[in-house]
């Protein structure tokens, strides 16, 4: 005999994720809070992470399709105002603080 789950099991396990995470990050937070230093150096990443995706945009072989899709990704987060910076180089960069 094969016990059946609850249907209420999926939703169970969503909330469980959430919860975890929340926790998690507060626990993170706790133990290692966000500096300067931080912000400063997960900007750097940003801007050399976008700086590496254009360049690889930018070659040759790179299929228009691809760099269509890009600019669709760029075009609907700044419709959802988020940070240019996370971007890349066709917004402003601005910090993170």
């Amino acid at each position: 005999m094969s016990a059946r789950l609850p249907e209420s099991t999926p939703d169970e396990i969503g909330e469980l994720i959430e919860a975890v995470q929340v926790e998690h990050t507060a626990a993170t937070l706790t133990v290692t809070p966000e500096g300067p230093a931080d912000k400063e150096r997960a900007a750097e990443l940003i801007t050399e992470l976008s700086d590496a995706l254009d360049f690889s945009l930018d070659a040759p072989d790179v299929a228009p399709d691809d760099v269509e899709r890009f600019a669709k990704v760029r075009s609907y987060h700044h419709d959802q105002g988020v940070n240019p910076a996370s971007l890349g180089p066709q917004g402003k960069r601005t910090s993170l603080a």
